[in-house]
């Protein structure tokens, strides 16, 4: 299980549809990210508050899903 905060998912799901081509001939050996869910409701936080919450990440694919680089937003 990998700790990723909920500002960086949306650069996982841009890098990884980026790595996907458009227009496939055969069925190729692809990675396929899943999370059980893409948001999560904090409701009220103090200002300097620190919170956090963990998405849970799997790779459903029959290639290895590599996370190169992650981007805080």
């Amino acid at each position: 299980m990998m700790r990723i905060s909920g500002l960086t998912l949306g650069f996982i799901f841009t890098a990884v549809s980026l790595m996907t081509p458009c227009f496939a001939v055969e069925k190729a050996s692809a990675p396929v990210i899943a999370l059980d869910s893409t948001t999560y409701a904090f409701g009220r936080v103090s200002e300097g508050e620190v919170v956090t919450h963990d998405f849970k990440v799997s790779n459903r694919g029959d290639a290895v899903l590599e996370i190169r680089e992650v981007r805080p937003g």
